[in-house]
């Protein structure tokens, strides 16, 4: 595993890479910039593939074939020709790097430390929780119908292929070449796109100039939770979408507005960053509200105008897949009825009808009632969550199913450094904490005010972004308040998730599973995965961390 996990790692981050020493070899530095410029160029091949795979999917094959060896020869041709200040450039760019690497192969070893590797898709839904639907294997579908040629109809179910964004599938068309094993070699791949969270993420705070130890105990107490853990194995693409969205964030948050007002290709960037995030799964929208609503409180007349410039590029990378789900699969606005009008069931009324009529049925009471209870599905659940508390089979399933579905339970007993945002310190983690606490406030007032149904803000409807943001805002407003406190909290906490999730419940889940042993392997390739990420955030680079935007 840990031979295939690398190759794919290495073709996915090549076109990255590749963008970013062109850049460098035109000028650019930063590492903020450079980092930002790897996440997009990871989407590019895939993004222009996917459109020419609808008309020809065997000259789209080709590309694929020759491209990582133009990449791989420009990459090397950049090196060859730098002088060591443009290298040096490059060099902050591995960290991260490397950090998804290890992120990505610690949960593959950690999913399958009881087997079933013959079985991936299957292994992924049953593993760390109750048995989950097929969304994971939906991208898949798609990928092998139009490397035939076809687009399959329905797609999986009732479901059409325009119901979901295609970005995750668009990758993998690009890595098509280097599969042996659609399932696994899927899998793998996969977990690793899931994994550009922490990549983004460590963009973010390193732009906030926090210490190496805030940053490192913020991706750590992360990763090691039980929401990163599912839904990085359980690969629909709702942490790929979050990747994307922290990654649009950051010029928001951290770049001088001057200096993005300056740069046409800043906003290009943006753009392209954003509709990445919505061509990875719809959710994004929420957050995209919440950080368009940050942006633009201060009323200032020029960034409402780069709102809009900024809004319009999107638009234009985005429209394609429009044109696909009007035109090619049509209608392709299941979910859009599903979140905002109550309709699960797929039909063909047009979305505007379908909301329209919704909310002319319902009367303000009603309405108000639908608000409240979707407050409480987000805000609440806490309760239940430590009533459960134990490691008896039973109680270590309940838990996992309180934090597969709910906010707080997923956040842990982080939750509780929210208070550390009364303190009134001068910290740089309180401030970070104080800014990602107000975008995911923002972000949850538009997911309960859009959500129709009442009770319908679980996780899987939301933004995924707004929970990474607001499990970082808790662990820094601690940090920032109680810094030795919060070391050892973050601490207990990542080895109580750790405990948690190591069990095989699926005897549980899956009355026909037979007991495994587990698998003396890939527990050592757990470790060393662990053991990389704890290098590579806790212990000080040969390189300064301090990052230029």
């Amino acid at each position: 595993m840990f031979s295939r996990t690398f190759l794919l790692f290495l073709m996915i981050f090549l076109p990255g890479m590749t963008l970013a020493a062109g850049a460098v070899w035109f000028g650019i530095r930063g590492t903020l910039k450079l980092g930002l410029l790897v996440l997009a160029g990871i989407a590019v091949p895939g993004y222009l593939l996917f459109w020419l795979y609808l008309a020809a999917p065997k000259t789209s094959y080709a590309l694929s074939v020759g491209l990582p060896f133009v990449l791989g020869a420009a990459l090397i041709g950049f090196l060859i020709r730098f002088t060591p200040p443009q290298r040096r450039r490059l060099v902050p760019l591995v960290t991260p790097s490397l950090l998804t690497f290890f992120a990505a192969l610690g949960v593959l070893s950690f999913g399958f430390l009881y087997g079933g590797k013959n079985h991936p898709m299957d292994t992924a839904a049953t593993r760390f929780s109750h048995s989950l639907p097929g969304d994971n294997i939906m991208p898949l579908l798609l990928a092998e119908g139009l490397h035939h040629g076809t687009i399959p109809r329905p797609l999986a179910g009732d479901w059409l292929s325009s119901d979901r964004p295609p970005l995750q599938t668009a990758i993998i068309l690009d890595l098509e070449p280097l599969v042996n094993d659609w399932p696994m070699d899927y899998e793998i791949a996969s977990v690793i796109l899931q994994c550009l969270w922490v990549f983004a993420f460590w963009l973010l705070l390193r732009a906030f100039r926090l210490s190496q130890l805030s940053t490192a105990l913020v991706i750590m107490t992360i990763y090691l939770s039980g929401f990163a853990l599912v839904n990085s194995l359980f690969v629909w693409p709702k942490l790929l979408a979050a990747a994307y969205t922290l990654a649009f964030a950051i010029p928001i948050l951290a770049l001088p507005r001057a200096r993005f007002r300056r740069s046409w290709w800043l906003r290009i960037l943006s753009a392209f960053l954003l509709a990445c995030g919505m061509l990875s799964h719809g959710g994004t929208l929420f957050s995209v509200l919440g950080l368009a609503l940050y942006t633009l409180a201060g009323l200032r007349l020029s960034v409402i105008r780069e709102g809009c410039v900024v809004a319009a590029i999107a638009v234009v990378f985005y429209a394609p897949w429009i044109g696909y789900q009007k035109f090619i699969d049509p209608p392709g606005d299941r979910l859009l009825k599903w979140h905002l009008a109550g309709m699960e069931k797929p039909n063909n009324i047009p979305a505007f009808d379908a909301i329209r009529s919704a909310y002319e049925k319902q009367n303000f009471s009603d309405w108000k009632w639908a608000k409240k209870a979707n407050f409480m599905t987000l805000f609440a659940f806490e309760n239940n969550f430590v009533d459960q508390l134990g490691f008896s089979a039973k109680r270590l399933r309940e838990m996992r199913v309180l934090q597969f579905f709910y906010l707080m339970p997923s956040v842990g007993f982080a939750s509780l450094g929210a208070f550390g945002l009364l303190f009134w310190r001068r910290s740089k983690e309180l401030k970070a904490a104080r800014v990602l606490f107000v975008c995911f406030t923002l972000s949850a007032l538009f997911n309960i005010l859009m959500e129709f149904e009442q009770s319908a803000t679980i996780i899987q409807s939301t933004s995924y972004t707004m929970v990474l943001m607001v499990m970082a805002a808790c662990i820094l407003a601690f940090r920032g308040a109680l810094p030795r406190i919060a070391l050892a909290g973050c601490l207990a906490q990542c080895i109580w998730s750790w405990a948690v999730y190591l069990p095989d419940l699926r005897t549980l889940t899956v009355p026909s599973f037979q007991p495994v042993a587990l698998a003396g392997g890939m527990l050592a390739l757990h470790v060393l995965a662990l053991a990389g990420l704890a290098v590579l955030l806790f212990f000080r680079p040969p390189y300064r961390w301090g990052i230029r935007s």
